[in-house]
């Protein structure tokens, strides 16, 4: 297995933060934590921009949060057909070159072919993004939680022993 991680995190491209693009990258998590903390071990898949969709006259505000949180999700299914294209392909057949064998040169003469699959691991981003990512209309400033995981309140957070409980998904009332 070849975990793959994301990361996905709006940046801003002007100093008023009006002008913002949401890259979509990946790295490897077969790499040490000093290879991952490398620019150059990350690559770009695509770019989001911020609200093609403009506000529709009449709707309410929540519809209109609702067609850009579509037209995100559109822009990233579109970023991640690739990806997921080459998932469905797999598992990807590959051999192994042992360099410590002792044989001079460091060539194998057994090379055994291993299956690798390319699963996500995990998307690192932060409350906001990861809010956009599970379709929620960017409520993440009205909760009162350090994180929508566990019930701590941001005004407990600089308490080192405050006791958390995780929140469930099936404990949510929809």
């Amino acid at each position: 297995m070849v975990p793959i991680i994301l990361f996905i995190d709006e940046t801003h491209l002007d100093r008023q933060g009006s002008a913002t693009l949401c890259p979509v990258s990946y790295t490897l998590g077969i790499f040490n934590d000093h290879t991952r903390k490398n620019p150059h071990a990350w690559r770009h898949l695509g770019f989001i921009p911020k609200d093609v969709v403009l506000a529709v006259i009449g709707n309410t505000h929540k519809e209109n949060k609702c067609l850009k949180l579509a037209d995100f999700h559109s822009h990233l299914r579109a970023i991640l057909e690739p990806l997921i294209t080459f998932q469905s392909n797999g598992p990807y057949q590959w051999c192994f070159h042992d360099l410590h064998t002792g044989v001079p040169n460091g060539v194998a003469t057994d090379q055994q072919p291993y299956d690798l699959f390319f699963p996500v691991a995990y998307i690192i981003g932060d409350i906001k993004g990861h809010n956009i990512l599970t379709m929620r209309y960017n409520d993440y400033f009205i909760s009162n939680s350090i994180s929508q995981e566990c019930n701590c309140l941001r005004s407990d957070g600089f308490r080192s022993l405050t006791k958390c409980q995780h929140i469930f998904y099936r404990d949510i009332k929809h």
